[in-house]
């Protein structure tokens, strides 16, 4: 699981936002090694039981706010009991030392769908959404919290490695990524390459806009809709590990970037390099200089660079998520 993901009341775009109850999913086990799993405001509708080994999991959001799915396995010796005893006290930095995460289907926009493939290890796991609401409060401390048993399952053949179309090193601080890739289906191998945990957002900007449109878009009020949408990718997972993204891939522009705090500096990962910008398909690429991808840069405030980091993470997570939730039901 990653480090503290930070989420605050930020009155300029945070709206009022509708709670629905619901607290975890469906007791159910998992049918083959494809599951299916409903985030909705706020739980998991998902298999209880699981089998141990590659599993793909596709994720709906059904909900009006912003979910994803991340599967921490507990640590041997530990307790699923210890993990959400100090997940429910909001202390995410205990629960983190008790458990592995091996990633999950990243967020996609309210409504639609991630996907991935995932390996996971025989044990007791804790899935959570760790994205916070309007008020800051982890979408796990609202009930998107769920206890899953993975199990051996010698009664199932073993899932074999999907064929990928390019393998993605994620790097401390770097996500290695082409300036483009081709559009349509594909299915990306993420590898985790360097000793932090990692993830892989993936942000597809809107017609006519650039990476800088993101911070500039939460400088103040909302006053259009977002200069881009959510298309998933792979939650936080472990170094020396690989999973696979199975993503759906629109002509434009894009935005790959990691959320992720770095224990030492206590900044988020794309505030140290790990924001990389990239075009699908046949377009205008965007502007960089040289021939790797450039790390997109944080708009010049009084605040110090991690305020700034964390300001942004906190806007980008909550503050989409208020303005899509204007929307009608």
């Amino acid at each position: 699981m990653q480090g503290t993901r930070v989420g605050r009341r930020w009155g300029l775009v945070v709206l009022a936002l509708l709670v629905l109850n619901g607290w975890g999913g469906r007791p159910a086990a998992a049918q083959g090694r494809e599951i299916n799993v409903r985030a909705f405001d706020y739980g998991f509708e998902a298999p209880a039981q699981l089998p141990a080994g590659l599993l793909t999991v596709t994720l709906d959001n059904t909900g009006r706010d912003l979910h994803h799915a991340i599967y921490g396995r507990v640590l041997d010796g530990k307790t699923y009991d210890e993990v959400a005893a100090a997940l429910l006290a909001g202390d995410e930095a205990t629960a983190r030392a008790l458990m592995e995460p091996l990633s999950g289907p990243n967020a996609p926009n309210p409504g639609g769908r991630s996907r991935a493939t995932i390996d996971l290890r025989a044990g007791t796991y804790a899935m959570i959404c760790v994205i916070p609401d309007a008020q800051g409060v982890p979408h796990y401390r609202k009930g998107m919290l769920n206890r899953v048993e993975v199990v051996e399952a010698a009664d199932q053949p073993a899932m074999q490695e999907p064929v990928s179309n390019r393998t993605v090193a994620l790097k401390d601080m770097s996500i290695g990524l082409p300036a483009n890739v081709p559009a349509g289906q594909q299915t990306w191998k993420v590898t985790n390459e360097g000793p932090q945990v990692h993830e892989i957002g993936l942000f597809a900007l809107q017609p006519g806009k650039v990476p800088s449109d993101i911070p500039a878009f939460f400088s103040g009020p909302p006053s259009g809709p977002p200069p881009f949408a959510l298309v998933g990718g792979v939650s936080d997972f472990v170094p020396n590990r690989s999973v696979w993204a199975h993503l759906d891939l629109q002509p434009g522009n894009y935005v790959a970037l990691c959320f992720v705090t770095d224990p030492a500096s206590r900044k988020p990962h794309f505030a140290l390099g790990m924001l990389t910008a990239f075009s699908v398909g046949n377009v205008q690429p965007l502007p960089a200089t040289g021939e790797a991808p450039v790390p997109v840069a944080l708009p010049e405030t009084g605040r110090s660079n991690g305020m700034l980091g964390l300001l942004l993470v906190a806007l980008m997570l909550v503050g989409l998520g208020a303005f899509l939730r204007r929307r009608p039901a």
